[in-house]
């Protein structure tokens, strides 16, 4: 019987865990082979733009990924009076599924994380940036390979029935959702093992008074990022007079602001404009995100919230010595 893509991701994670710990060779021959086919990912860019699936090439995608490949596993050792030694560590958890939409970014740093960190990975995703999602974890596979590693620790699903990751609870230990409030409130409701959300490329906009239009403009402009737009009730009609904004909330006071931001947010970044020093302070103090920006762009400090750590959990380990 042939075997699924998380049977086999499965197996191949069992496999990696008798090995050691996957090295900076892999990742090194990963961007060898980027680098030798640039042009069949610059013609899926291209492909990609015109689907309005835009994102930074992808020189500058490598440029933004940091990855550790330093990380010390052993947290603890010491020995009891009883004779003990306890000793905690930080080991693999197995195979994670991941639930996005295709950014080249997220894609290619939690697939190093993940092998790294020696997890098996499976990406759930639906059409937009399906290729280079598919072709990312090719190129991946055949670092692998070259190194002496099962290339079935990274696998991709194209769908949209994010059920694909739920049905597997036997072999998923762990899901990453990244998106906005309502696909993450999806996932955590309906997935049966632990999840970790990230809301990175979602953004909050709260536009009280209009300091500086052009700069609004540029920010609404950025790039492969989704955008809660709240304008104050008193400046809507000039704003939209000089921005085109299809979706926008009316809202009376920063309070309303506030509370409707921590009610539907993604909770990765807000900010507010405003010549009012008060409720700046008050939006600073109140919005449950994790990057809040007085007059600046949301996406200021765009650096994914989820890292090698968030792929390990802690054993503890005892034993007596004779």
């Amino acid at each position: 019987m042939e075997l699924n893509e998380f049977e086999k991701a499965q197996i191949a994670y069992d496999e990696t865990c008798l090995k050691k710990r996957i090295n900076q060779k892999v990742i090194d021959d990963f961007y060898k082979i980027i680098k030798s086919n640039i042009e069949e990912i610059n013609k899926i860019y291209k492909i990609e733009k015109e689907n309005n699936n835009s994102f930074e090439s992808i020189e500058e995608v490598l440029e933004k990924i940091s990855i550790n490949n330093k990380f010390k596993y052993e947290i603890e050792q010491r020995k009891r009076e009883d004779g003990f030694l306890v000793a905690k560590y930080k080991e693999s958890i197995g195979v994670i599924g991941v639930v996005y939409n295709g950014d080249p970014y997220i894609t290619i740093t939690l697939a190093l994380n993940a092998i790294l960190s020696k997890n098996a990975i499976i990406f759930c995703t639906n059409n937009k940036m399906y290729a280079l999602t598919n072709l990312f974890a090719l190129y991946l596979q055949q670092a692998l390979e070259q190194n002496g590693y099962s290339k079935e620790l990274v696998q991709v699903i194209n769908s949209t029935d994010y059920s694909e990751i739920y049905n597997h609870n036997n072999i998923v230990r762990k899901i990453i959702v990244i998106g906005d409030k309502n696909l993450q409130d999806k996932v955590i409701s309906e997935a049966k093992v632990d999840v970790i959300t990230s809301g990175y490329g979602n953004y909050d906009l709260y536009i009280e008074d209009i300091l500086d239009i052009n700069l609004i403009k540029k920010i609404l402009d950025i790039k492969n990022a989704n955008f809660n737009v709240y304008l104050h009730k008193n400046i809507v009609k000039e704003i939209i007079e000089k921005i085109d904004i299809e979706d926008y909330t009316e809202i009376e006071n920063v309070e309303e602001c506030i509370r409707d931001i921590n009610i539907n947010s993604a909770g990765y970044g807000s900010s507010i404009f405003t010549t009012n020093g008060e409720n700046a302070n008050k939006f600073l103090k109140m919005i449950k995100s994790k990057n809040v920006f007085v007059n600046a762009s949301p996406n200021l400090e765009s650096k994914f919230d989820i890292s090698e750590d968030d792929m390990l959990y802690v054993k503890q380990i005892m034993y007596k010595n004779k």
